[in-house]
């Protein structure tokens, strides 16, 4: 289960520890979804080759 204990690069992903380990370190929660989401995208746009975001990101194979 998580915590904010065991966020940490060890068990995710150490940019995304980066990204959002401070957030959620000072229950800043909003902001650290919101970075996780902006994260996220990047790492679809970066393994589908493309510039697109929402659902033609996601949507795209």
């Amino acid at each position: 289960m998580f915590s904010k204990n065991n966020f940490n690069d060890k068990n995710f992903n150490k940019e995304l520890v980066a990204a959002v380990g401070n957030r959620l370190q000072n229950d800043n929660y909003e902001d650290a979804v919101k970075q996780a989401l902006l994260f996220l995208t990047n790492v679809f746009r970066v393994k589908t080759d493309s510039d697109e975001d929402g659902t033609k990101l996601v949507e795209k194979h």
